[in-house]
């Protein structure tokens, strides 16, 4: 997608983002069929207890907030402090003041792919009054990329690629930031890894967030974005460890793997199905185990 009609899309007021968000799922679930095999493959499998309408229900709702999101996500690029803190509201900030001792050390928040992850960026910067520095791969499509590099770097961030993460934040050691970490992506086969049961399947975690941690020192904490109405979403952060040299890898990994299950299980519409995220099966890794 152009990068300038990501600017012109920028433009139009919400309301009317939302008014084509209807017809847009109607033409992307329906029409185009986008990924229905691998949503209805991920619903199936994460939640076998579910009955088939209630599976088909939790779909349909899926693709209504995947466009909601979309163009909301687009929308950040022309919204200001007081939209973000109108829209998105931290419920316990007090623990982030808790984890950098008073604003005297960095955090490592885990995030996954659930409510408005870009929102949720912006809005707990201003209102902890903390630089997040999101970290990220980046996109294959040069518009969408340079978009999204833009639209992250508002109100002083500094998005970090995912290929020279740990050599930045341990550059950046003595700054006070969020580093924030959509860790949730299916690994390589030959990166690095914690294997555990999430949501009744082998699940591949990415290690290298806890690696970090336990290199810089940093907290770890996990940040939930809860979609409590149509653009309007609650932040609640949760503690994994304050010491990130009393806990492995793998137990850190482990703690924030349950914690997304939890999220998913609370609102289980707002998980971005359509991601690969099963993609690779146990007996196919080729990396060592980072159990």
């Amino acid at each position: 997608m152009s990068y300038w009609l990501y600017r012109a899309l920028a433009l139009l007021p919400l309301s009317l983002k939302y008014a084509l968000a209807k017809p847009l799922t109607w033409l992307l679930r329906d029409v185009a069929g986008y990924r229905r095999e691998t949503v209805d493959k991920n619903l199936a499998a994460s939640f076998p207890e579910m009955g088939d309408a209630e599976r088909a229900a939790v779909a349909k709702q899926f693709y209504a907030q995947l466009v909601d999101t979309a163009l909301e996500i687009v929308h950040a690029y022309r919204m200001s402090k007081t939209d973000f803190t109108t829209r998105v509201k931290v419920r316990n900030p007090e623990l982030i003041t808790e984890l950098t001792d008073q604003g005297q050390r960095s955090v490592v928040v885990l995030v996954i792919h659930q409510g408005n992850w870009e929102w949720m960026l912006h809005g707990a910067a201003i209102q902890l009054g903390i630089t997040i520095d999101p970290v990220y791969k980046p996109l294959h499509n040069q518009g969408s990329d340079r978009f999204a590099l833009e639209l992250r770097s508002r109100f002083g961030a500094e998005p970090v690629t995912a290929a020279t993460a740990a050599k930045d934040i341990l550059r950046k050691r003595r700054q006070v930031r969020l580093f924030a970490l959509l860790a949730d992506q299916s690994p390589g086969q030959r990166e690095r890894k914690h294997w555990t049961t999430t949501l009744h399947q082998d699940t591949a975690w990415h290690t290298g967030a806890a690696t970090i941690a336990r290199l810089t020192r940093s907290p770890v904490c996990f940040a939930q974005c809860i979609r409590r109405a149509r653009g309007h979403y609650d932040i609640v952060f949760h503690e994994i460890t304050r010491d990130p040299r009393s806990l492995e890898e793998h137990e850190m990994i482990e703690a924030y793997s349950q914690l997304a299950e939890s999220a998913i299980r609370e609102q289980p519409e707002s998980y971005l199905w359509s991601n690969r995220r099963w993609k690779l099966r146990r007996d196919q890794a080729v990396a060592p185990n980072a159990d």
